[in-house]
C-alpha cells in the first residue's frame, strides 16, 4: 500500500466523480418538464426515489466540501428545486405520515421536503462554521 499521498489524491478524485454522478442522476430524473424525448416525458421519478437520492447528499458532501464552490452549490439547488417540483403520485399520498396535533409547517411536509431541508441545513451549518472561523459573523 502506497503512503505517498497518491491515495489521498485518488480519494478526492473518486468523491468528486461520485458528486458528478449524483448531480447527473439528479439533473436527468428531475428534468421531466424540459425534456424533448418522449421516453423521458413519460417518466416521473417516485417521491421515494427522490427522497433516497437527496438523503445521500449529506454523506457525499462531507467528502467533497473542500471542493464545493459556488457553482456547485447552484447546481445542487437546481436539482433540489426540480425535485420539489416533481408531482406527488396520488397513490403515494396515503403513505405520508403526518404528525398528530401538529400546528407547524411540518404537518404539510413530505419525506422529500424533509430530506431537502436536511441537505440545506448541512450547507448552512458549514457556511456558518466557516463564517465563525474567519470572524465574518460576530
Amino acid at each position: 500500500m502506497k503512503d505517498d499521498g497518491s491515495s489521498s489524491v485518488d480519494e478526492v478524485a473518486l468523491w468528486s466523480h461520485a458528486w458528478r454522478v449524483w448531480r447527473s442522476i439528479g439533473t436527468s430524473v428531475t428534468n421531466h418538464a424540459e425534456s424533448s424525448s418522449s421516453v423521458h416525458q413519460n417518466y416521473v421519478p417516485s417521491q421515494a426515489f427522490l427522497t433516497a437520492l437527496v438523503l445521500t447528499f449529506p454523506a457525499l458532501f462531507s467528502h467533497i466540501r473542500s471542493q464545493f464552490v459556488a457553482a456547485e452549490l447552484q447546481r445542487l439547488f437546481v436539482v433540489l428545486e426540480r425535485a420539489l417540483h416533481v408531482p406527488v403520485a396520488a397513490s403515494s399520498v396515503p403513505f405520508f405520515v403526518v404528525p398528530v396535533n401538529s400546528g407547524s409547517d411540518a404537518a404539510s411536509m413530505t419525506p422529500l421536503h424533509d430530506a431537502v431541508l436536511g441537505a440545506i441545513k448541512v450547507i448552512v451549518k458549514v457556511c456558518c462554521n466557516n463564517c465563525r472561523q474567519y470572524n465574518i459573523i460576530q
